[in-house]
């Protein structure tokens, strides 16, 4: 049996955090304050949180791979297990639209056999992401499809007024 070290074990917290924890944090926020809050419809807030994630988050996870791959590979290679559990985060969700599921089914198909052994494979990984998942998500925001762009806008409201209320408390 290998020991596990302190860092390997941050590690897998930090991705759990990351990949399920903030996301289901936010998801709580929603559903904690959305009716104490009018003129919100929570369906399109759920939806959007969804889709920011998608459009703004989870991109990082290869940002911060290619950062880390010069002085500390081993969490450049981790971020692998931070992208797919993220994918099986958003998979979860009532919220993700039914064309998202598919995308995100077929890219951490395509991400999960790439091994992330070197800067190609994390770059081949990125670009199966953007391909299959960011730019049809960009598109259907874009173009409103399913209704996606007004719901990333009813996101972001709910969020501008939780700042607001946040700031007003403090």
């Amino acid at each position: 049996m290998t020991e596990t070290t302190q860092t390997e074990v941050s590690h897998e917290t930090q991705k759990r955090e990351w990949a399920e924890g903030a996301p289901a944090e936010m998801s709580r926020l929603i559903g904690e304050h959305i009716k104490d809050m009018k003129g919100f419809d929570e369906k399109k807030v759920r939806k959007g949180h969804i889709l920011d994630l998608i459009r703004t988050d989870d991109i990082g996870a290869f940002n911060a791979a290619r950062l880390n791959l010069a002085r500390r590979p081993e969490i450049a290679f981790g971020q692998k297990g931070k992208i797919l559990a993220r994918i099986n985060w958003e998979l979860a969700q009532a919220a993700t639209p039914k064309s998202i599921l598919s995308w995100l089914k077929k890219a951490g198909a395509a991400i999960q056999v790439i091994e992330w052994r070197s800067e190609g494979d994390i770059e081949a990984s990125r670009k199966i992401w953007e391909d299959i998942v960011f730019a049809n998500v960009r598109v259907m925001m874009n173009a409103n499809l399913d209704g996606a762009g007004n719901a990333h806008k009813e996101f972001r409201r709910f969020q501008d007024e939780m700042r607001k209320r946040n700031q007003a408390g403090s």
